[in-house]
């Protein structure tokens, strides 16, 4: 039997219309329910009211008036843990009912009960009315009914109070500690009792206590033995200071069996920390923290980041998904995943797996937390109109020279711009430049055999000019140098170091310059331009060691005026023509004369 339909056969009791059978159900479930009994009672102080009165006959409209005036009363007056309006409503009923049949009732003036209040019929001229700048009168209901308590179940409210106030208070450090301490409790009243919901309801009310002791350890206990209908009941005590802790842990103990207390017990600012330290103790998942932790309100990056701490790799999809709706930070997840130690080859198969938002997501978080498993799908992310630049920063932000090779040649090939190849050059360069040098001289020592047109070399010297960066130079120096370069490759990089030189990068051609022949003195001559300009006398003289102090001497003139242009480059061609080798292999130094 449910608590609904005892509810309406403790009104039909009073009147004799319960079957047999029903009734003695009715019995048993009242003895296991706390609320069902208290409401029974109520429904026979109602019944013995309405027999004590004596009313006279009354006109159907009278009738009518006063049941309305009944149902108010019992709302205003009768507070009832669960049916509170029912019970007013089937009140109500019960005394119309009784006086439309009530032929035998006392016609005693004194006998009459004020229950009804005064009226007069709707026939009758209304009264004076107050005006409307004037107060209402104040209506006296009269005072409140009295609810009968059984002193059956106040003696059970109070040995359940002592149960937990002479209880042994434990260390409530681990949810093993609450366990042993409920079983202590369970020992004590009984093991039958303690299993019924009637017990829990119990608890439950020892809550509003005024022993904070007492309610913070019904609190514990409810936190291993309650059920769902418990959640409330612990959340409203969260308004108490002295349970705040408590709740707290409580609620996050109860999480194991109700999934929805978590977000409750997250829900308090004061004691969200415990919360989130308790939800770890319980071993909860990382994931059923971090769901809980987006309905919640001003939560600290910190804390964000004690949740996504404890998220797996296979979870990490739903989390993402989270982060697509803006339920969850990115820049947390980001530097959680640059934090921990997740596998590469499976966060990448995440990110081939994802679509729409949660792509773009992915893309932000490598550009975080570099993935080299997931190069592939960066390189095929360059394609997309949408998602190219962000696909362009996750690629640069990779180390070493680790998707270099990859992206310049979806570059020759046409499935990526050279824009975006020079992005992810200028965002490498920003933490790894030595990584671009490593990867140009890789390129100039696999010479013809993998770039025999060349196209690889001008790709990549074209884009590492279009960053306009200092921190290129010296991935150009050596593509400047090398002869396998095209010769309008290596032009470009010489002017480019030229403009946009480095002090690495001039003392990388200063060691260089002895390659140069005397076919190439016009590169040779942009070059010594290049030299002078980034790297000073120093860096000069390193270039010019075979030269003899009167050939060093009209080439420092040259180079030492303020304003460079084409006549000083052809006019350094001319002097450097005379000194240079005419072979490729001849290198010359101070003990070879001209």
């Amino acid at each position: 039997m449910n608590c609904e339909r005892a509810e309406e056969l403790a009104l039909m009791r009073e009147d004799g219309e319960v079957a047999p059978a029903e009734a003695r159900e009715f019995a048993e479930h009242v003895e296991a329910c706390v609320a069902c009994a208290e409401f029974a009672v109520v429904a026979r102080r109602l019944e013995w009211a309405l027999r004590a009165s004596a009313l006279p006959e009354l006109a159907p409209d009278e009738v009518e008036f006063a049941a309305r005036g009944v149902t108010r009363r019992i709302r205003r007056r009768v507070v009832l843990r669960r049916g509170g309006f029912a019970a007013a409503l089937a009140a109500a009923v019960i005394a119309c009912a009784l006086l439309w049949s009530r032929e035998d009732a006392p016609t005693k003036p004194d006998a009459v009960v004020e229950v009804l209040p005064q009226v007069a019929p709707r026939s009758a001229p209304p009264a004076e009315l107050p005006r409307r700048d004037e107060p209402a009168p104040a209506t006296d209901f009269g005072p409140p009914l009295a609810a009968e308590v059984d002193p059956e179940l106040a003696g059970e409210r109070e040995r359940a109070r002592a149960t937990f106030a002479d209880a042994a208070a434990p260390d409530f450090a681990m949810r093993a500690d609450v366990e042993s301490f409920a079983l202590a409790v369970d020992a004590s009243i009984g093991v039958e009792r303690a299993r019924t919901d009637a017990w829990l309801r119990q608890v439950e009310g020892l809550l509003r206590d005024g022993d904070a002791l007492v309610a913070a350890r019904a609190a514990r206990y409810l936190g291993v033995r309650g059920d769902r209908r418990s959640v409330a009941p612990l959340v409203r005590s969260t308004a108490r200071a002295a349970l705040v802790d408590a709740t707290a842990a409580a609620l996050v103990d109860l999480a194991v069996n109700v999934p929805t207390a978590l977000a409750a017990a997250l829900n308090e600012p004061a004691s969200r920390d415990l919360a989130l330290d308790r939800a770890a103790a319980n071993g909860l998942a990382g994931v059923a923290v971090v769901d809980a932790l987006r309905e919640v309100r001003e939560v600290r990056a910190e804390q964000w980041a004690t949740a996504l701490a404890r998220v797996g790799s296979n979870e990490l999809g739903f989390v993402v998904a989270l982060v697509a709706r803006g339920s969850v930070p990115l820049d947390v997840l980001g530097d959680t995943l640059a934090a921990r130690g997740f596998d590469g080859a499976e966060l990448a198969k995440l990110a081939s797996a994802s679509r729409g938002g949660d792509a773009d997501v992915w893309l932000e978080l490598f550009a975080r937390a570099p993935v080299a498993d997931a190069v592939p799908w960066l390189v095929e992310s360059l394609f997309d109109k949408r998602r190219r630049e962000a696909a362009a920063r996750a690629l640069g932000a990779l180390d070493d020279d680790a998707g270099l090779e990859e992206a310049l040649d979806a570059t020759v090939h046409g499935r990526a711009r050279r824009a975006d190849l020079a992005t992810i050059l200028r965002t490498r360069a920003e933490h790894a430049p030595e990584a671009l040098a490593r990867f140009a001289r890789s390129l100039v020592e696999r010479g013809t055999s993998y770039d025999s047109a060349g196209e690889r070399t001008e790709t990549l010297v074209e884009a590492l000019i279009e960053t306009e960066s200092a921190a290129c130079a010296s991935a150009l120096a050596p593509l400047a140098c090398a002869r396998s370069s095209p010769p309008e490759s290596r032009l470009l990089a010489l002017e480019a170091l030229s403009e946009h030189g480095s002090e690495p990068a001039a003392l990388a051609l200063a060691d260089a310059f002895g390659d140069f022949t005397r076919r190439e003195k016009r590169l040779a001559a942009v070059a010594l331009v290049a030299i002078r300009r980034h790297g000073g006398d120093a860096a000069l003289d390193r270039a010019l060691a075979g030269f003899a102090d009167a050939e060093r001497r009209p080439i420092r003139d040259l180079l030492s005026r303020r304003a460079f242009s084409s006549a000083v480059t052809v006019q350094l061609a001319r002097l450097l023509e005379a000194r240079l080798p005419d072979e490729a292999d001849r290198r010359f130094d101070s003990r070879i004369t001209p």
